[in-house]
This record gives structure tokens, sequence and C-alpha cells, in this order.
């Protein structure tokens, strides 16, 4: 039997609350069921940049 786990951390840069309210509301947060964690940031590495996903998978 094959078993999959996956562990994300998803960065969204916005300058108010309703930036996060708007990922947690579309169709993405579906894909994050496993140990996810969602941060709000005020900018990331480049201009423009809205998100970083940082996602690990194991199969054994």
């Amino acid at each position: 039997m094959t078993t999959v786990s996956a562990r994300t951390a998803v960065h969204l840069a916005g300058q108010c609350p309703l930036d996060l309210a708007r990922f947690t509301t579309s169709g993405l947060q579906t894909a994050f069921r496993t140990a996810s964690t969602l941060a709000g940031v005020t900018c990331l590495g480049y201009p423009d940049q809205p998100a970083e996903l940082d996602v690990t998978a194991a199969v054994s």
C-alpha cells in the first residue's frame, strides 16, 4: 500500500485581512487539507508577488 503525506505553507501578501479571506473562500483552499499553514505577510521577495507556496511531500 502506498502512503502519501504532505505539508504545505502558504504565504499570502496583502495589506488587510480580506486578502486572506479571498484565499480561504476560493477553490484553492480545498487543495490544502493536510497539515497546512496559512500566513499573511506584507510583502514577499519580488514586486507584485501575491503568494509563495512551500510544499513537502513524502511517498512510502
